[in-house]
C-alpha cells in the first residue's frame, strides 16, 4: 500500500507526461486535472514544491528560477486558473529539457 506522500509525489510528477527523454504515460490533460485537484487539496505552494522537487530529482540539477516560478504560479492561478498555469508549466518544462539525456548513475562500489 502506498503512503499518502508517495501518492502525492506521483500525482505531482510532470515526468509522467513525457518531459525530456522520459516517455509519456499519461496525457497533459490527465496530469493537469490531477494537479488542479491536488492544488485544492494540498495548496499551491506545497504542490509546486513537490512538482519542482520531482523535476530536480529526474534531471539531477536545481530547477532554474524556482522561486520565481512559485510566485508566478500564485499570480497565474488567481487570474487564469490552475489548469492554464499547469499547461504553461508543461510547455516550459518541455522547452527547457528538450534534447536532455538520462544520465547514467555513478556506481560507487
Amino acid at each position: 500500500m502506498l503512503a499518502e506522500q508517495s501518492v502525492e509525489d506521483i500525482i505531482c510528477n510532470p515526468i509522467y507526461v513525457g518531459i525530456g527523454p522520459y516517455p509519456a504515460l499519461i496525457t497533459d490533460e490527465q496530469w493537469s486535472e490531477a494537479g488542479t485537484i491536488a492544488i485544492k487539496q494540498y495548496g499551491l505552494e506545497r504542490y509546486m514544491a513537490n512538482v519542482l522537487d520531482c523535476v530536480e530529482m529526474a534531471f539531477g540539477e536545481p530547477f532554474p528560477e524556482r522561486e520565481q516560478w512559485v510566485k508566478a504560479a500564485e499570480k497565474q492561478v488567481k487570474s487564469d486558473g490552475a489548469r492554464d498555469f499547469l499547461h504553461d508549466l508543461l510547455k516550459h518544462l518541455r522547452k527547457h529539457y528538450k534534447g536532455w539525456r538520462i544520465r547514467s548513475p555513478i556506481r560507487q562500489d
